[in-house]
């Protein structure tokens, strides 16, 4: 795109607040997932520092964000993660499915309306048989009994599907709705019982509702996104055995940041991006970008520049500033 110098001085001038921005287009949308970056930030850095058919490489995915960003850029991507949860969030954002596959899919949920209408008809021999299906006895605590029959029921329903792309989408589906349909109190990162839970929207209707929009979401990502290739893996981001020396074109990614192995794959005079925040701890910032800028030259990164985004549109709410590094692998 640019020398080194212009594209430097070309990231500077963006708008790294990003308030106003829509960060829900495509499939960013799909599942909630603690602390990722919104999409805007690796569509920035992709765009800079890769080109087409380039190599992107996210070692610690998450969600899928940079994967997502990476397609539709057309740029080919890597991404692992130890959280098995993560790789099926990351994979059903990235894979293409079909206007026919996608009729499917709301035509499944349409399907379910007569034994959920059931369920809440107090039909109890069908009631009966799902609850003796619960798999841990602490859903009892965390869900009523109308929401673990209907969770149940469409549990069931999905892992009789036989298209593994089809099962997917909707097994992201049903486990982005189980919080909210749970006795859990909302507003917190982690989870606290609620003794006096307010109504709750029925768990299949909250389901058939996210179905709508993820169908949406994946309309427009057809539509954007190319066909490059996306690979995910379930993988430990200590160990990128699996990856030649210098075989990755550009590296983005946020914490962890394992940068030694980080630097063994990466290409000689290319860049890794990375976002740090600086968390508060019983009151005191913890400057983790000053950690990690030593540990980087430690390693024999250099450190090209350091961009510091404001205080809108951060990955987690406990942290008030956060950086962007840019490394390169001289």
């Amino acid at each position: 795109m640019f020398n080194e110098q212009r594209k430097i001085q070309y990231l500077t001038g963006l708008d790294w607040a990003l308030k106003s921005a829509s960060t829900k287009y495509a499939t960013h949308g799909y599942h909630p997932y603690a602390s990722r970056y919104i999409p805007q930030i690796p569509h920035y850095l992709i765009s800079v520092f890769s080109k087409k058919n380039d190599l992107v490489l996210d070692n610690f995915l998450g969600s899928g964000t940079t994967l997502v960003e990476s397609k539709i850029l057309g740029r080919d991507a890597i991404g692992l993660d130890v959280n098995p949860l993560a790789c099926l969030i990351a994979r059903v954002k990235t894979t293409n499915i079909q206007k026919c596959d996608l009729e499917e899919i709301c035509q499944f949920c349409l399907s379910l309306d007569k034994d959920i209408q059931s369920l809440k008809n107090n039909d109890k021999h069908n009631t009966s048989i799902l609850v003796g299906d619960i798999p841990h006895p602490n859903i009892l605590k965390w869900f009523n009994q109308s929401s673990i029959s209907e969770l149940l029921l469409l549990k069931n329903r999905i892992d009789s599907i036989k298209k593994k792309k089809t099962r997917e989408f909707l097994l992201v589906a049903f486990s982005s709705i189980l919080r909210a349909v749970s006795d859990a109190t909302s507003g917190f990162g982690n989870l606290m019982l609620n003794l006096h839970p307010p109504p709750r929207i029925g768990a299949y209707q909250k389901f058939c509702r996210v179905v709508t929009s993820m169908v949406e979401g994946m309309k427009q990502y057809n539509q954007t996104s190319t066909h490059s290739n996306v690979k995910i893996l379930n993988s430990d981001s200590r160990n990128l055995n699996f990856l030649q020396d210098h075989t990755i074109d550009f590296i983005c990614t946020h914490p962890p940041y394992i940068l030694v192995e980080m630097k063994r794959v990466l290409a000689k005079r290319k860049y890794c991006c990375i976002v740090i925040g600086n968390p508060i701890y019983k009151g005191k910032t913890w400057h983790l970008n000053e950690i990690l800028k030593k540990d980087s030259l430690k390693v024999g990164f250099a450190l090209i520049k350091e961009i510091r985004r404001r205080k809108y549109r951060l990955t987690m709410g406990n942290i008030k500033e956060e950086y962007v590094l840019i490394l390169k692998n001289e």
